[in-house]
């Protein structure tokens, strides 16, 4: 029995691996990829958003900081500044350019105190404009329908002797620009007054 299994080959091991190399002890660098390869895949899917993440909040930043600090312009200081520059203007300046110039100051005031489209329209639809805004309305309408009349029977009226007629109608503008601002701080004082008695005490 003893010589059957000496001389036979060896039932231990199977005779294909008999001339197989040594089982490695250590796996390559390629095997430890291939078997970690999901896990790798989504830390750098995870990495890359967090960097794209990091530079589109850095981007938007860097982008917003200019509109937020011209956002933050009062449009009632800027007309109250505008007024006063065309005001001192000398020497006078001539009847048509001076309309239009106080205008485009009245009507940038209310574009963006209101957010009401102003600068590119006639008058015409500057005046169906506030007419169809309910706070303008209340408190504008009648002196931006006068101002718009005066303004036009001034640019087509004959250039002499019109100071007159163009002082009252830088007050009309300057008047519509004070009177709106001052309601609408009043109706905001209103507003926050009604919210302080309606909060829990």
């Amino acid at each position: 029995m003893a010589q059957e299994i000496s001389g036979s080959p060896s039932y231990l091991l199977d005779p294909n691996l008999q001339t197989d190399s040594p089982i490695p002890v250590f796996k390559t660098f390629t095997q430890v990829l291939g078997e970690n390869l999901p896990v790798l895949a989504v830390l750098l899917l995870f990495t890359f958003l967090c960097l794209a993440y990091w530079f589109w909040s850095k981007r938007k930043k860097t982008i917003e900081n200019p509109i937020a600090s011209a956002v933050r312009i009062d449009p009632y200081q800027e007309a109250q500044d505008a007024l006063s520059s065309l005001q001192k203007e000398k020497p006078k300046i001539e009847a048509k350019p001076f309309i239009f110039m106080l205008s485009q100051i009245l009507r940038l005031y209310i574009e963006r105190e209101f957010r009401l489209t102003a600068l590119e329209q006639t008058s015409e639809e500057f005046i169906e404009a506030v007419s169809r805004h309910s706070f303008l309305k209340l408190h504008a309408l009648q002196p931006v329908q006068e101002f718009a009349t005066l303004g036009d029977l001034i640019k087509y009226s004959p250039e002499y002797n019109l100071s007159k007629e163009l002082e009252e109608l830088f007050y009309l503008a300057q008047h519509i620009v004070e009177h709106t601002h001052a309601e609408l701080q009043k109706k905001k004082l209103q507003e926050e007054a009604r919210e302080s008695l309606t909060q829990p005490i």
